[in-house]
C-alpha cells in the first residue's frame, strides 16, 4: 500500500476516533458530508465525490467497531469488531500511541494549502520553540495549517469567501491579512480580525501577491496578472468591509 493510501486510512481513523454525531471539531464543519469532501481534492483522483465519500465512510465505519462509542461499526456474526487489514492494523497501532494534538496536527497537515513544504517548516519551528507553552503551540500549529481555532473564528465572523461569496466550507481557507511572519505575538496570529476567508483559488492569488485589497475593500490587481483572469474569476471591483 502506498503512502497516500496510508494517509487516507489515518484520516478514516481520525474521523472514527474523534467524530461523534458530528465530525471532529478540528475540521471546522458540522456535517459529515462536508467533512468527507474536505479530503476529496487530496485523495479523490479517479473517483466521483460520491464514490470517494462512500469509500472514506466505509473505512471510518470499519474503525468504528474498534474506536467509537456512538457508532456500531463493522462487526462479525458474534458481534466482535471486524478484522482490520494489515495496513489498517498498522495505522491503528501507530496512531493509538500518539497524543490527541499530534494526531490532529498529522491529519490537518493533509488538507493544508499549497506550499506544504514551507508550512511544514514553519510548523516544525513552532514545535521546537520551547519558549511557547504547549497549549499555545498546538493552537498556533492548527492556525497555521488553516484549521483549528483561527479558521473557526474567522468563519464565525464571515462564513463565506469575501470575494466570491461561496459558503461551501471545503473550498474555504482562512488567510492572515497581516502576514504570519510579521505578527508580533501568538495572540495576533490567532486573532480572527487579522483573518480573511477566501475560496481556494482566490487564496492562491492573494497569497502569491496577484491580488490585494485597499483598506476600503477596493480590489488591487497586479499588473503582471493577465486582465482576462479578472473576468474568468469574476473578480469584483470592491469587497464589503
Amino acid at each position: 500500500m502506498n503512502s497516500s493510501e496510508d494517509d487516507l486510512l489515518e484520516v478514516a481513523w481520525y474521523l472514527s476516533k474523534y467524530g461523534k454525531s458530528q465530525p471532529p471539531v478540528g475540521l471546522g464543519v458540522q456535517i459529515w458530508k462536508e467533512a468527507y469532501a474536505i479530503f476529496y481534492p487530496r485523495f479523490g483522483a479517479g473517483k466521483t465525490t460520491s464514490e470517494f465519500r462512500n469509500s472514506l465512510k466505509n473505512s471510518r465505519d470499519r474503525f468504528d467497531s474498534w474506536l467509537s462509542d456512538v457508532r456500531v461499526g463493522w462487526r462479525d456474526e458474534q458481534g466482535a469488531p471486524a478484522a482490520l487489514s494489515h495496513s489498517a492494523q498498522r495505522v491503528h497501532q501507530v496512531l493509538s500511541v500518539l497524543s490527541d494534538s499530534a494526531i490532529e496536527q498529522r491529519v490537518l497537515s493533509l488538507i493544508s494549502s499549497d506550499g506544504d513544504e514551507q508550512v511544514q517548516r514553519d510548523c516544525l519551528a513552532i514545535q521546537q520553540d520551547k519558549s511557547i507553552e504547549d497549549t499555545v503551540r498546538e493552537l498556533l500549529i492548527a492556525a497555521w495549517l488553516g484549521q483549528g481555532t483561527f479558521r473557526k473564528n474567522c468563519l464565525m465572523l464571515y462564513p463565506a469567501c469575501r470575494v466570491t461569496g461561496t459558503t461551501f466550507a471545503p473550498l474555504l481557507r482562512a488567510r492572515h491579512i497581516k502576514r504570519w511572519a510579521a505578527c508580533e505575538s501568538g495572540s495576533e496570529r490567532l486573532d480572527p480580525y487579522n483573518g480573511i476567508i477566501l475560496a481556494a483559488h482566490i487564496d492562491i492569488l492573494f497569497d502569491q501577491g496577484w491580488i490585494s485589497f485597499e483598506n476600503d475593500g477596493r480590489l488591487l490587481i497586479s499588473k503582471e496578472l493577465d486582465i482576462s483572469f479578472k473576468e474568468q474569476f469574476l473578480l469584483p471591483e470592491k469587497i464589503k468591509v
